[in-house]
């Protein structure tokens, strides 16, 4: 590998290192990643011999009225309940869980972002890069995609996206004439499913471009679908199996949300929003559109096709826009995005005129200073609010006994006290009263927004912000009527 590449790649790696292990808080956990850690929790807690969901609170609310994961987070399967999520990421990340706690969960990430760097780095050298610019494709992969941001989560995108860039990786071996490439292409296709069913547009966007450059109408699909047979079969027996669907309980789940749902919006927000659209999050890599005006090979034809294509039909198959800050479903094209765009600048403003060299120079800083500033803004975002919610349950540590929300997005944010107490919302004075009864005998520890409590709730702890949420306040007294405590907080 040449000099300035693996200074650049050393580099990258020693700064994830310590932004992933030695700096922030790897234990408080939120939102989807901390739906996860709950998976994770529940399988340890019941010696790996099930994959649904255990509920702490079952002795008072045994059907599951006041459960705190709501649809689609949260579904029936027969006699069992689940977290929606597919329980094999956390199956995997359970066992190093319990040998080195938090800090296990986030090591397979890591690693899988350093074999997507390598990757990347491989690909643009395959297209024939100067050294320079392949030493360029690590840092502006990493920092100019808020895809960092879930490295310093508990999530399997880090884990994914390595899957199928090591796909793509064979797809080129592939298109260099090498009929294992192919096979081995699907396979690593069909293993990245496992975690992330929308990756299924980009394994039929580059195989249908595979297809028509090579004219191989038979044999191409055939060494395609003979790699990705196995992962695929094994996913969708699993999935059925568990959750009575191939696709599994998130996609069904998903689906029944999705109606609700403008295909125009999606396409809005995936494209255009700040929250989540890659132009205004990720503007660098628009540029890899640009680069089948300057691809000579057909190698180089089907990457260029390849990423077009798969760009329009993960925004045909989106069932939402994603509901995170980012784009993520389009995660699994920012690798080979990445080359692509760096491919352009080499190819379609260095290799020019001096002036031409110095505008496509600026331009391309400008776009991915652009794309680090939304990143850097997301990371500030996630540090606020891991804080704010670890205030939190730190609050809750000093409480005893049942915890009862008035509110599930509270609750839904605060899984590290769920893993250790019976936890349950109730959102309407008569779910409240209905609960009262069940709880009389109970020490009870009541969080409310603070507009349901009057003023002058002696709650003890101060008021703390949560991420997005209005001010919230906990009460610590003896759980005597959830009614009676809204009415007169003081009594």
């Amino acid at each position: 590998m040449r000099k300035w590449t693996r200074i650049s790649l050393i580099v990258c790696s020693a700064a994830l290192f310590w932004l992933v292990f030695l700096t922030g808080d790897r234990k408080t956990q939120f939102g989807d990643f901390g739906l996860m850690y709950v998976q994770v929790e529940q399988i340890i807690r019941q010696d790996y011999k099930s994959l649904a969901f255990d509920y702490p609170a079952r002795a008072y609310d045994p059907d599951f009225e006041f459960v705190p994961f709501r649809f689609p987070y949260f579904g029936k399967v027969g006699s069992q309940h689940y977290v929606h999520f597919p329980p094999y990421f956390p199956l995997m990340h359970a066992p190093l869980y319990q040998l080195l706690g938090s800090t296990g969960l986030y090591i397979p990430g890591f690693l899988a972002t350093l074999g997507t760097l390598i990757l990347v780095v491989r690909m643009g050298q395959r297209l024939g890069l100067p050294d320079p610019l392949t030493a360029l494709i690590p840092p502006v992969f990493l920092l100019a995609s808020r895809l960092l941001l879930y490295n310093i989560v508990f999530h399997e995108y880090t884990i994914a996206v390595f899957i199928v860039t090591t796909g793509l990786w064979f797809f080129m071996k592939g298109m260099d004439g090498n009929a294992r490439g192919f096979v081995w292409f699907g396979f690593f296709m069909g293993l990245a499913l496992i975690f992330r069913l929308e990756f299924l547009g980009i394994i039929a966007g580059f195989s249908l471009v595979a297809v028509w450059l090579l004219r191989s109408w038979v044999r191409t699909p055939w060494l395609i679908g003979l790699g990705a047979a196995a992962p695929v079969l094994a996913l969708a027996a699993a999935n059925t199996y568990l959750h009575g669907h191939p696709l599994g309980l998130r996609y069904t789940l998903t689906m029944d949300v999705s109606a609700a749902y403008s295909h125009a919006d999606i396409l809005r927000d995936m494209l255009f929003s700040t929250v989540r659209g890659i132009v205004p999050q990720s503007p660098h890599l628009l540029l890899s559109f640009a680069w089948i005006l300057f691809a000579r090979t057909t190698l180089e034809k089907s990457l260029g096709l390849g990423w077009v294509a798969s760009f329009v039909i993960l925004l045909i198959i989106a069932p939402n826009a994603g509901d995170h800050m980012a784009p993520r479903y389009l995660f699994g094209l920012f690798p080979i995005g990445t080359v692509l765009a760096v491919a352009v600048l080499a190819r379609g403003g260095l290799a020019s005129s001096r002036p031409r060299q110095v505008a496509a120079a600026v331009v391309f800083a400008a776009l991915c200073f652009w794309s680090v500033r939304s990143t850097l803004s997301g990371l500030k975002f996630y540090d606020n609010a891991r804080r704010e919610i670890r205030e939190m349950n730190v609050l809750l540590e000093q409480t005893q006994g049942v915890l009862v929300f008035s509110d599930v997005r509270m609750a839904m944010n605060l899984q590290n006290s769920f893993a250790n107490r019976p936890l349950l919302v109730a959102e309407t004075p008569e779910l409240m009263s209905k609960l009262n009864r069940t709880l009389q005998a109970q020490d009870v520890t009541l969080v409310a927004l603070n507009q349901n409590l009057r003023s002058g709730c002696d709650a003890g702890p101060a008021p703390v912000e949560l991420a997005r949420y209005k001010t919230i306040r906990v009460c610590h007294q003896k759980y005597i009527s959830v009614a009676q405590l809204t009415r007169s907080p003081t009594q």
